[in-house]
């Protein structure tokens, strides 16, 4: 995409996190926070979203699926001790931080995958699972049991067209060539990312070009860096090999009602060079891991990174994608980003409650003159407060609603079978659904929202077959 003037010259956004198209996406490299929101976080979501999400199977489905496990149930030697002891110090003192509204044991995308495996600590990505469900249809279709899966790569979709009497999509035009079918029964799932599925839609179809793109939320960042002595962790006592811990602190601007998440990870590393690649690997958020000059020097402390995000106010029409001259129908937008008052005032709020999290993990008040702060331009510890534009880190992330669910009317692009308005048998996926964006991180709600549609078009299929046989 292009990026517009105004987002460019806004120090604190400056660009959008890109993502490259290799087989897997995102999931190649992610941090594997899967937090789970409460319907209450769910602002402006429709009644239908929230009805879906209101079932207990709607989170467990999507759980298993990632293998979502508690940091405080890895046990796997690394988060142990120290996770048990920040679980209970955030526990018992997150009342101390004016702004937060709970803290949780990091849930992450790192379980096992199956019960005997002796991997404790296993990042979910793509390319295992469906490359496994590629070999099983392969077998099965072998004996006329299944249907073989079939994957095309190095191929863009770059645009579709509906019929010219009816409102169903069966023709798509591809880097190589066009893909054409009869009848009604094929359907086309867009789930290749907010941007991308917007950008296919405002290319195909002129009645999405009322809605799609007009609204575009995401999550800005703050990074902050700390350490205290171990002695100052209460009910811990330092280990001889690494200790990392993951927690998730989230609450709420009390004046705008935006919302914002500290994710947490505490370290002790008594062997820095030896440590490093233990720490790489199970570090879960890598964009916001302890480097080596951090941990060197530090073997009596526990060292805090912390990456905090905030949400953009959906109420803001400056931020928007729209269809540019390009020559390219994959990348033909302009994309921009704003700060408002409002996402100004949660900004200072987060990155308050960041400090006040790690001041809380590092003794309390008591104990406050003793922690020391990384200095990213010095590349050094220190005792004063890092400046403010050197913990805003440039770079939107999760960007979200370019075509949220919701009525025509109201502004929004797709019903409630996650189908843009007027078109038959196109179906959006991801966090272009959502109106809002919150705070917490978008992966577990995507994936249950894609499992649901999954399964209304399973009975959807099976509704049609009993029809046909009555």
């Amino acid at each position: 995409w292009t990026l517009s003037r105004k987002t460019f010259e806004t120090k604190e956004l400056r660009f959008l996190h890109g993502s490259c198209p290799f087989f897997g996406g995102r999931s190649t490299f992610w941090s594997s926070w899967s937090p789970r929101p409460s319907l209450d976080l769910m602002r402006d979501f429709p009644e239908s979203m929230k009805e879906t999400a209101s079932h207990e199977q709607f989170w467990t489905e999507a759980q298993e699926l990632l293998n979502v496990t508690p940091a405080s149930q890895i046990k796997d030697g690394v988060f142990d001790t120290l996770q048990t002891a920040i679980d209970r110090i955030l526990e018992r003192s997150v009342h101390n931080i004016p702004t937060a509204d709970y803290a949780e044991s990091a849930p992450l995308a790192v379980g096992r995958r199956s019960p005997t495996s002796r991997l404790r600590f296993n990042k979910f990505s793509v390319p295992g699972p469906l490359l496994g469900i590629l070999e099983r249809q392969r077998h099965l279709s072998k004996t006329n049991q299944g249907a073989p899966l079939e994957i095309m790569v190095d191929c863009a979709a770059t645009s579709m067209a509906k019929g010219d009497d009816d409102d169903f999509v069966r023709v798509i035009e591809t880097s190589k060539g066009t893909l054409s079918w009869t009848g009604n029964k094929t359907r086309i799932i867009l789930c290749a990312g907010a941007i991308p599925n917007a950008t296919m839609l405002l290319n195909s179809f002129e009645s999405c070009r009322d809605s799609v793109g007009k609204r575009l939320t995401g999550h800005f960042v703050t990074h902050i860096s700390a350490r205290c002595p171990v002695e100052n962790i209460k009910g811990w006592k330092k280990e001889d090999t690494l200790q990392m811990a993951a927690a998730y602190v989230a609450g709420r601007d009390p004046k705008t009602g935006l919302q914002y998440h500290v994710s947490v990870t505490a370290m002790n590393s008594p062997n820095p060079q030896d440590d490093e690649e233990d720490a790489a690997r199970e570090c879960p958020d890598y964009a916001a891991a302890a480097t080596l000059d951090q941990l060197v020097g530090s073997e009596d402390y526990v060292v805090f990174v912390c990456s905090a995000l905030g949400e953009f106010t959906e109420a803001n029409p400056q931020n928007n994608i729209k269809l540019n001259k390009g020559a390219d129908p994959t990348c033909n937008v302009t994309l921009q980003y704003t700060l408002t008052p409002s996402d100004y005032s949660c900004w200072d709020v987060m990155d308050a409650a960041t400090y006040d999290t790690i001041k809380e993990m590092a003794g309390g008040d008591e104990h406050a003159s003793d922690i020391e702060w990384w200095d990213e331009t010095t590349h050094s510890w220190t005792k004063t407060k890092p400046a403010v534009d050197t913990i805003r880190i440039p770079g939107v992330v999760h960007e979200s609603s370019t075509a949220f669910m919701g009525p025509k009317e109201e502004g929004g692009s797709v019903d409630e079978l996650y189908r843009p308005h007027g078109i038959e048998n196109v179906h959006v996926t991801g966090n272009a659904l959502f109106p809002t964006a919150g705070s917490w991180n978008p992966t577990l709600t995507m994936c249950g929202y894609a499992q649901d549609l999954a399964r209304r078009l399973f009975d959807l299929k099976g509704r049609a077959g009993c029809e046909a046989s009555g």
